[in-house]
């Protein structure tokens, strides 16, 4: 059972930001160049309030699927999405060069970065958004993957779950007791 949400949580690391660069970059543009041509933005305006939903669809979906996964697809979750997250900062600060110095990074990465990025900015930064949530969602289902691991590790003392974490051989009182002050 565990392999089969890895599969979907993997296939929706691929499709969701494929779907949001689609939707931002075509569908958006589309209704931007048809409001320009008509004067009526009305097409835009509907357009853009599903284009929201969407995304935020996508977001929770992410955190859905990636709940449900390995520490491994976790971290495939965290770097692919922060990735799609600073793609537009390591665009204009590594790949982009300034003045008559050329770029930081090589140039055949330089090239590699921009065109990605060019490909993928749309006029509602959709993948951005949706690489945020997948960062997040990755990092949470590591931290949630670690933490179970560590409460079915067998331990040699007494041990008491706090806030961060386990505390060996602390002993807590009563839950009557924490109700008096």
């Amino acid at each position: 059972m565990a392999r089969r949400r890895d599969l979907w949580a993997v296939l929706g690391l691929i499709v969701i930001p494929l779907l949001a660069v689609w939707f931002d970059t075509d569908v958006i543009a589309r209704a931007i160049r048809h409001a320009n041509a008509t004067f009526d933005a009305t097409e835009l305006y509907l357009v853009t309030s599903l284009a929201f939903l969407a995304v935020g669809g996508a977001c929770l979906l992410v955190g859905w699927l990636a709940s449900r996964t390995t520490a491994l697809v976790g971290l495939l979750y965290a770097v692919v999405g922060g990735f799609l997250l600073f793609l537009p900062l390591v665009t204009f600060t590594l790949a982009a060069g300034r003045g008559d110095a050329g770029p930081v990074l090589p140039v055949s990465l330089a090239r590699l970065l921009t065109d990605l990025y060019v490909r993928t900015v749309g006029p509602l930064n959709a993948v951005n958004i949706i690489g945020g949530a997948m960062l997040l969602a990755g990092l949470t289902a590591i931290i949630r993957s670690l933490r179970a691991r560590r409460a079915t590790a067998p331990e040699t003392g007494e041990t008491v779950d706090g806030a961060f974490g386990t505390l060996p051989g602390v002993e807590v009182p009563p839950r009557a007791e924490w109700d008096r002050g």
